[in-house]
């Protein structure tokens, strides 16, 4: 991570990461819940329609428009199941504990929160998971922001969610929820090219080579 770590040390710079395969090397906060329950739980059944509805149709679709519209009523109907389940909020420190951190990044996180780097992580995955695995590393607190699909709670119930992050709208959700100037240096760092560049000006941004730390600089 040394080519990330220098590109951040220009001045007003922000961190914008993704989560699931960048600050992890295996697991999924959006579908670690079926590890959890198992197989023959009833919402691992119910996500395995959702993939034969919508999975199959985004993989062979080629209009990005139309491929917009069918991730917002996938993710749409994946974070409804949280809800429909009620899913616990303790089940989500579970489901962190089996994401396999990539140590190059947690180290990168650290240094950040030590410099006052300011940190997005911006992720189609669930934020409740996000946020447990980052304090079980140790990083939980001020400086490091999450934008991804959070299911809200009252009295213990999944009761709704957040607006919808997905892989075709994360740097439109992001751009609503910051507010940037020319002044600011932007560095992406992810492990898929819909994760990086979502700026041509002022950006860097570099790429984890699957499970190696490898960095390409794009």
């Amino acid at each position: 991570m040394e080519k990330v770590w220098n590109a951040l040390q220009e001045k007003n710079r922000i961190l914008v990461c993704d989560f699931d395969g960048t600050l992890t090397v295996s697991g999924s906060s959006m579908h670690g819940i079926v590890r959890v329950l198992g197989e023959a739980a009833p919402i691992t059944k119910a996500r395995d329609s959702l993939y034969m509805q919508y999975g199959k149709m985004l993989k062979t679709e080629e209009n990005i428009s139309v491929k917009k519209q069918l991730a917002m009523k996938w993710w749409q109907a994946q974070m409804d199941l949280f809800i429909q389940y009620n899913i616990q909020e303790n089940l989500f420190r579970k489901v962190a504990k089996q994401l396999t951190p990539r140590d190059e990044a947690v180290d990168l996180l650290e240094k950040c929160r030590e410099a006052m780097i300011p940190v997005w992580i911006v992720s189609a995955g669930v934020a409740n998971v996000i946020e447990a695995w980052l304090e079980q590393q140790g990083l939980s607190g001020s400086g490091i922001y999450i934008l991804a699909n959070r299911v809200c709670y009252e009295d213990g119930m999944a009761v709704g969610c957040s607006d919808l992050v997905t892989p075709w709208n994360k740097a439109e959700m992001f751009f609503k929820s910051i507010e940037t100037d020319s002044d600011f240096t932007l560095v992406f760092l992810g492990d898929q090219k819909e994760d990086v560049g979502w700026k041509g000006k002022n950006t860097n941004s570099f790429l984890v080579n699957g499970q190696s730390v490898e960095m390409t600089f794009i």
